[in-house]
């Protein structure tokens, strides 16, 4: 046993001799993963406050702290007396959810459906086919659920379907319906300008978007130690038009009247003050409800600037003016009307049997003859197109509308040959715009001077009042003496007062209006048209102050042979002149109104004052229409103002008690044109929306309102036409045909407009 001792001694000391190698090797193991673990955490040390300590700083911002957009307010038009046009309101989209894991959710899509389909004014299967979309949690309900008002909210909500939600926004709300389309344009759904001042003005329309930054807590709330960084958003600008709302009123009205009655191609009407080119109303038709701009027409081009036309016979003003500007007009010689012959073709008068007329006749009767003697061989090519150019045709006008045309003729002017001259000097060959005949015309009516036209007044920051533009009276250059537009006045009065004038039927009683008729033929297969026209007139008054010009141009109207244009422009020049005249209560001529009586018509005398029932007897008497406002026994007011003419069918307002103690009656069926006069009076803002008759109305019968609130009217027109004028008139336009097969002496001196001359190439260049 002693002899295997140190054997045992040995081997446990080998074993502890191994043991300890282990152990060193482990603790150097150990002391190397220690070691490069803390040359890893020294190094991700470094990482994060050296090298990511910038991105981190972000991160943590980013988490710290919630941001939000603050959109800014859309800018409000108006029109030049502060009415809206258009602006910003609350809407609400409605937005159904699909999901079945939501606390609510479309289970009958089917039923729900069925329900929304009437409110929403949507197909039930467009409907159902959004409710059935897989794979979303939530969908819009576009179109009719989108940006919907207030009060079809109010009806989604009151069925308390499941799963459909509203979700607030803004839209773009225009009160007047298609008051002005064209002038405004839109704002799409998805919140972009698409056309109009809406387009053109956008940059000071949007405005610009703020925020809000703020510190916030794991579950989003503010932390109450921090404060919100807040950058307001800036508000849009206001837009003030040169339009004004009643006088475009009576031009929407006096279009409907037409369309309804005559179903043109298209209309435009444009109403401006020639004494600064402000546009008091611009209007045309086909129109549209930029609310619901994807209904309605297809070509949205406004065609008081953006359509060139041969205007016809309005155009021998031009001719005329610069005809007497030269010398070159003597109305009392006399020339030989019937027929001219020029290289090239022939320039016929609508009547060849007139025989031997004076200048001026010729000019009464729109003699095409007469004006081409003095465009073609008196005024000859070079001068006459210096004064086409000079009084702004062939170029853009300036006015502050997109989309505006030129016009002009198809060829270079040095190649434009003798028939196609004397043409042009009666409005045939030459294309243009409504907005440039308006311009130069206006030269003419305020003593010889071009203006630009406007149509924006002022851009005003509604948050500090700045006036940031405001349109001035620009000059562009003098055209015409002021003893010449005095002169060519005159003539043009003629056409309208004269027995032989082609504009007998414009007269407006008290008020001389100064004006020309025009019709053009159509270019079809490239000749000229005998059943295809555009008609036009173009006058302003009164005669020695004007204070306005009403240009009225109409496409195929839908006229029986004989073609008779005053049928569809004299009730539209008239009744917007005379409604607009009395309306800024521009008083009339006294001596016109004693022979307007006979018409019966009259200048309203001054009852302010007066004890209201004598007053009321008196008029009941006389056979006038008397309605008396309020209760009371003194008059406070009238409507019309005194000093205005009026006729017998016109209704008389006698206003006896304060109009903020007189409560608002009922309106339903009343006309446009009652609810415009009623709320005159009284002093109310009325905003309406269609045209016709009152349907529905904002306020309450019998509520008294402030005169600084609202009322707003829903018109709808009256189903079938409109019985038509039903008056004996003179034959405008009949064809040399018609003439040549028999026509009597007497029916061609009421044939006053004339046709385009005949090329014996039977082409015409420019369409």
């Amino acid at each position: 046993m002693l002899e295997n001792l140190p054997k045992k001694v040995e081997g446990r000391m080998s074993e502890m001799s191994q043991f300890r190698r282990k152990t060193k090797v482990r603790a150097m193991g150990i002391g190397l993963i220690v070691t490069l673990l803390f040359f890893l955490l020294m190094f991700k040390s470094f990482t994060l406050q050296v090298v990511d300590a910038e991105w981190l700083q972000e991160q943590a911002v980013k988490y710290w702290r919630s941001s939000s957009v603050l959109e800014p307010q859309r800018g409000t038009i108006t029109d030049r007396n502060g009415k809206p046009f258009a602006y910003e309101g609350r809407a609400y989209n409605v937005v159904a959810v699909l999901n079945s894991k939501a606390d609510s959710y479309v289970e009958d899509k089917l039923g729900t459906a069925v329900k929304l389909a009437p409110i929403l004014k949507m197909d039930v299967d467009q409907l159902n086919k959004l409710l059935s979309k897989d794979g979303v949690y939530q969908v819009e309900l576009r179109p009719g659920g989108y940006k919907i008002t207030q009060d079809v909210a109010q009806q989604v909500m009151a069925l308390e379907l499941p799963g459909i939600e509203l979700v607030k926004t803004t839209k773009r709300f225009y009160p007047n319906g298609s008051f002005a389309s064209h002038v405004l344009g839109y704002v799409n759904l998805d919140n972009e300008p698409v056309m109009g001042i809406e387009k053109d003005f956008n940059v000071q329309l949007e405005g610009k978007a703020g925020f809000q930054l703020f510190t916030k807590d794991k579950r989003g709330y503010q932390l109450a130690a921090t404060k919100a960084s807040l950058e307001k958003p800036e508000n849009g600008k206001k837009i003030i038009l040169t339009i004004d709302e009643r006088i475009q009123q009576y031009v929407e009205k006096a279009l409907d009247e037409a369309e309804r009655e005559f179903h043109p191609n298209r209309m435009s009407v444009l109403v401006v003050d020639p004494n600064n080119m402000e546009i008091l109303a611009m209007a045309n038709r086909p129109h549209f409800n930029p609310s619901e701009y994807w209904k309605g027409i297809s070509n949205y081009v406004n065609y008081s600037v953006g359509a060139p036309f041969e205007p016809g016979s309005t155009f021998k003003i031009v001719t005329l003016s610069a005809a007497v500007e030269e010398g070159l007009f003597n109305p009392e010689e006399r020339y030989q009307s019937g027929r001219l012959k020029v290289p090239g073709g022939i320039v016929p008068d609508v009547n060849t049997h007139w025989g031997e007329l004076t200048f001026l006749e010729g000019v009464q009767r729109s003699s095409n003859v007469a004006f081409a003697i003095l465009g073609y061989e008196r005024l000859q090519k070079e001068r006459l197109f210096q004064y086409i150019e000079r009084f702004g045709f062939m170029k853009q006008t300036g006015i502050e509308v997109s989309g505006e045309a030129a016009g002009g003729v198809a060829k270079d002017i040095a190649h434009v040959v003798p028939i196609e001259l004397a043409n042009i000097s009666f409005g045939q060959g030459i294309n243009v715009t409504a907005i440039q005949m308006v311009t130069a015309v206006s030269a003419v009516a305020n003593g010889g001077t071009l203006l630009k036209p406007h149509i924006v007044k002022e851009i005003i920051d509604e948050d500090t009042g700045a006036v940031l533009y405001q349109s001035q009276r620009e000059e562009i250059h003098r055209v015409i003496s002021e003893e010449t537009a005095k002169q060519v006045t005159e003539y043009l009065v003629s056409t309208v007062t004269s027995e032989h004038g082609t504009a007998r039927k414009y007269e407006i009683p008290g008020y001389e209006v100064a004006g020309k008729t025009g019709t053009a033929q159509k270019i079809e297969n490239g000749r000229y048209s005998n059943t295809k026209h555009i008609v036009s007139f173009i006058g302003y008054a009164p005669k020695d102050d004007p204070q306005l010009l009403v240009y009225v141009v109409v496409d195929e109207p839908q006229l029986e042979f004989p073609y008779i244009g005053s049928k569809v422009l004299a009730p539209i020049f008239t009744s917007v002149m005379q409604s607009s005249l009395q309306y800024l209560n521009v008083a009339p001529n006294s001596e016109m109104v004693v022979v307007s009586n006979q018409a019966q018509s009259y200048q309203l005398p001054s009852f302010e004052g007066e004890q209201v029932l004598p007053t009321k007897k008196m008029l009941l008497e006389q056979g006038k229409n008397v309605e008396v406002v309020g209760t009371g026994d003194t008059i406070i007011q009238q409507y019309p103002r005194p000093n205005t003419v009026v006729t017998n069918e016109q209704t008389i307002y006698l206003l006896v008690q304060k109009p903020e103690e007189i409560p608002i009656p009922d309106f339903t069926g009343t006309s446009l044109r009652e609810v415009m006069e009623y709320t005159s009076l009284l002093g109310i803002q009325a905003q309406t929306d269609g045209q016709g008759y009152v349907i529905a109305q904002s306020i309450e019968p019998g509520v008294k309102i402030a005169s600084d609130q609202v009322i707003h009217f829903r018109l709808q027109p009256l189903s079938g036409p409109v019985p038509g004028q039903g008056r004996d008139e003179e034959i405008e336009d009949i064809s040399e045909q018609q003439q040549q097969e028999g026509n009597s002496e007497q029916e061609s001196q009421d044939s006053n407009e004339g046709k385009g001359g005949q090329r014996e190439t039977g082409t015409i260049p420019f369409e």
